[in-house]
């Protein structure tokens, strides 16, 4: 399954020939872009993840500090008086 078989491809001389992907792969240097895409990427979703942190953080603390206000339950109190 690593193995692809090109063909009908014009142009490469690569018609006929198997080629190892895992290996081409594998032999590819690490280079700037990668792990500028990589770096992007990870940026990308510490960011995201904190703006759903924040959000919450501050919901939560406007609805459960709001000096002057009565706190009150949306389910009913099932204590007997």
């Amino acid at each position: 399954m690593a193995n692809a078989e090109i063909a009908g491809t014009t142009g490469g001389g690569t018609a006929g020939k198997q080629i190892d992907v895992v290996a081409v792969i594998d032999a590819a240097p690490l280079g700037r872009s990668i792990l500028l895409v990589v770096a992007l990427c990870a940026g990308v979703s510490f960011l995201d993840g904190f703006d759903i942190l924040a959000i919450s953080y501050v919901a939560l603390r406007s609805q459960w500090s709001t000096p002057g206000i009565k706190q009150t339950s949306s389910t009913p109190d099932r204590r007997e008086p």
